[in-house]
């Protein structure tokens, strides 16, 4: 077991040193996940399992001591290592590692995980405890909480391979704490053992190992809820080309069910310029914001804020984060003087009543409608900016595969591979 656990250790150094390569080429069958590190970090950790723990020295192999069945150990860290309510002493000891038998899980802190614990003491007195679990045990993870596990077993499936793309095209993404992915969306929300489920397990099983390719390349494949009708190239959301994220039409997602598949919402001028402000953007009061120029798809490029004390625009993906909207795609109407909100809820392009002196006016204005669509007309007469109507489509950065666009392809009997290749233009899957 030493021997063996050894072996696991060179393993791990050689994963560490190796954390900058961001381009993988071939499957690696383990992952590392941080669970605990930096500011959500603490000085003491909780395991379990009902097959039991052994506790290693990490450094040398060396068994510290052999947990029971059930038996739960606290292990805090101390002046200068480790120790667990005089279970052991691990004074001196700044790594560990806690391993379940074979084929069973651990709990830590209260959450079921597949594989094996690795808890270091960092030079900063934080304690670091990584999740090391099989790829594919992952994935199955991932995969029920990125997708509903109700959804078409295709769609499951096309998920899966984005997924362990996905993962395996991250490597280094936290080589400074020393592992591999977050289990937040800032990488793939990973839940453990509690978010996998029967469909979602199937789904990875069945495309066990499988990866897409470009150019004999591992592909960074993105994923995302909803299009509105039409992903989007890469380049114009985080400036780089890459000859398969490219934007391509979505005509499968269902507009009555797909997330944020049309959306709009009001602004006030002081929410704007609030959030300018967290930006760390100053420009004064706030009198105008104007699209300058969108893509094919319709999402805005380039946008410009107009202060009093001067003007501050803004490009590509930034458009949707500094307002924090729901897509890149959308449209924006100054609420100067008229807008109308159809019954649909539907925001309609402002009206401007003008007089020939360049003046304001809305005296005996009315609205005349065949239909009786209109549910609001909203006057401001004085013409200033006070509020701004946004209407949009879609959820997400659009660029990759859209989940409820594979969704809809999955329920129209498309494959998971038609799926994946009608997303990433060449892409080889093997």
């Amino acid at each position: 077991m030493k021997k063996k656990f050894l072996i696991i250790c060179l393993i791990f150094t050689a994963i560490i040193a190796f954390a900058n390569i961001t381009q993988a080429s071939e499957y690696r069958s383990e992952v590392s996940v941080g669970i605990k590190y930096g500011s959500n970090s603490g000085n003491s950790v909780t395991l379990s399992s009902q097959g039991g723990l052994t506790v290693y020295d990490a450094a040398v192999g060396t068994v510290l001591y052999q947990a029971q069945i059930g038996e739960e150990l606290y292990i805090e860290m101390g002046s200068t290592g480790f120790a667990s309510w005089n279970k052991f002493d691990a004074s001196g000891i700044l790594k560990l590692s806690v391993q379940p038998p074979q084929g069973t899980t651990l709990v830590c802190d209260g959450k079921e995980y597949r594989g094996y614990i690795y808890i270091e003491k960092c030079t900063d007195g934080t304690l670091l405890v990584v999740n090391y679990v099989g790829t594919d045990d992952y994935v199955a993870s991932v995969l029920g909480k990125e997708m509903s596990y109700t959804w078409p077993k295709e769609a499951l499936k096309a998920q899966s391979v984005c997924a362990r793309n996905y993962v395996l095209t991250r490597t280094g993404a936290h080589k400074n704490y020393g592992f591999d992915v977050c289990p937040t969306t800032h990488c793939q929300v990973y839940g453990g053992v509690a978010s996998e489920h029967e469909n979602t397990r199937a789904a990875v099983n069945e495309t066990k190992g499988i990866l897409g390719y470009h150019n004999d390349k591992v592909a960074e494949l993105f994923f995302f809820a909803t299009s509105g009708g039409q992903t989007e190239d890469v380049k114009n959301v985080w400036g780089s080309s890459i000859d398969y994220l490219k934007s391509v039409p979505d005509t499968y997602e269902n507009p009555e069910k797909a997330s944020k598949y049309k959306w709009n919402i009001t602004l006030t001028k002081e929410e704007v310029e609030k959030k300018l402000s967290d930006a760390g953007v100053n420009i004064g009061t706030l009198n105008n914001i104007t699209v300058d120029s969108k893509s094919d798809s319709g999402r805005v490029l380039k946008m410009t804020f107009h202060g009093s004390d001067g003007t501050h625009s803004v490009q590509r993906e930034k458009c949707r984060t500094i307002l924090g909207l729901y897509s890149q795609k959308f449209s924006i109407y100054p609420d100067s003087v008229l807008s109308i909100i159809t019954t649909s809820g539907e925001v309609k392009a402002p009206l401007f009543a003008c007089s020939s002196e360049g003046t304001f006016g809305v005296a005996g204005f009315s609205v005349i409608s065949e239909n009786s669509a209109i549910s609001q007309l909203n006057i401001n007469p004085t013409g200033s900016v006070e509020k701004y109507a946004i209407d949009g489509g879609g959820y997400g950065h659009g660029v990759g595969m859209s989940q409820w666009g594979a969704r809809g392809m999955a329920e129209n009997g498309f494959g998971y591979e038609e799926i994946l290749k009608h997303y990433f233009t060449g892409l080889e899957l093997r």
